[in-house]
């Protein structure tokens, strides 16, 4: 931004762009983790970051014919 800005007017577009590029995101839930997806049958489609990851983890293992 070139153009004069009061400073308390740029935080405040700050704050609205932050938003914006949240991706996957609830207006509150800048704490919490973004919801990922994952696609088993029979289960639960979302859950939070750390089961999410070790789900998809488990379906890729599966995928690849693996069963411990």
């Amino acid at each position: 931004m070139h153009t004069g800005v009061s400073p308390r007017k740029k935080e405040r577009l700050k704050r609205k762009v932050r938003w914006r590029n949240r991706g996957g995101m609830r207006k509150e839930e800048g704490r919490r983790k973004k919801r990922r997806s994952v696609a088993i049958p029979g289960k639960q489609q979302h859950h939070s970051g750390e089961e999410a990851v070790t789900l998809i983890a488990m379906v890729k293992r599966q995928r690849r014919g693996f069963v411990r």
